[in-house]
């Protein structure tokens, strides 16, 4: 937040309406947050160290003047993709009876994955498959 010369200024996250530092001080009990304030106090500047997927959301620095002014930001923390749960690396299924395959993949934006038979054709949902080994890729 710039040109907040002389007013108290506070960062608030608007989804929980928690009060994170008001001026220089950290009002939160997480010492993740902190503030910093330019030469001039004319620019402040939230910081978040360790960012951890629930950190996201919009952030609101208030400026304490009449009428009170504030800006927003939206934050949104990027999750790499991994795989949360999976069937077992061996399915036996009998002649002619279904299989079932399960895998749960995780991540921010949500992971697109498709299933591959041994030699990388792609399986088709609907259709049936004759097959051996499985390979999951999640991209």
């Amino acid at each position: 937040m710039e040109n907040a010369a002389g007013f108290r200024i506070a960062w608030i996250k608007r989804d929980t309406s928690t009060v994170l530092t008001m001026d220089e001080v950290r009002v939160t009990r997480n010492s993740r947050f902190s503030v910093q304030r330019s030469v001039d106090g004319l620019e402040w500047t939230l910081r978040i160290a360790g960012l951890k997927p629930r950190d996201a959301g919009i952030y609101m620095c208030q400026i304490g003047s009449t009428p009170m002014k504030s800006a927003t930001a939206l934050l949104e923390v990027l999750v790499a993709p991994h795989i949360q749960d999976s069937t077992e690396d061996e399915v036996t299924v009998e002649e002619g009876e279904p299989a079932e395959l399960k895998c749960v993949a995780k991540g921010n934006p949500r992971p697109k994955y498709v299933w591959q038979r041994e030699n990388k054709k792609e399986l088709i949902k609907g259709k049936k498959h004759r097959m051996r080994k499985l390979l999951l890729i999640v991209v």
